[in-house]
């Protein structure tokens, strides 16, 4: 199997993991992943837009529908007002904080699945896909 079979695998096979297992408390895995990447301080438009690795168009609605919810709100930044950040409400952390949970749940049932002699070695192919990923990611 070459690597990229593998990868688009795994990645069909986790999303189907999380779907089953994760309350999503009326929301759709797309709306929850946004929510979840949204930091503290707020993120730009153009952010989640390159976090999630969809069009700008996209992001909109996504946001909008997050607004709907009353989980994130937008502002113009004063300095710029080309700049739309998009930051979390109240019940927004609330929602983050719930699926973040879910994902350590998830998580868990994962790690018990594997031998213990083998889940240090998967933790660190793990974060050295993720390292490589973000390093990727970052190169415009």
């Amino acid at each position: 199997m070459s690597y990229g079979e593998v990868l688009s695998t795994l990645y069909i096979e986790l999303t189907s993991f999380y779907k089953r297992r994760i309350d999503l408390r009326d929301a759709s895995f797309q709306q929850m992943i946004a929510l979840i990447v949204i930091p503290i301080d707020g993120i730009e438009m153009s952010g989640i837009s390159e976090k999630l690795g969809i069009d700008n168009s996209t992001a909109t609605r996504l946001i909008d529908r997050l607004i709907s919810k009353n989980w994130v709100v937008r502002r113009k930044v004063q300095s710029d007002k080309r700049i739309i950040m998009v930051e979390l409400t109240g019940e927004g952390k609330k929602m983050q904080i719930l699926y973040e949970n879910e994902f350590n749940k998830a998580g868990e049932i994962i790690r018990k699945m594997i031998g213990h002699s083998d889940r240090q070695k998967l933790i660190e192919a793990i974060f050295q896909l993720n390292w490589t990923l973000l390093k990727n990611n970052s190169i415009k």
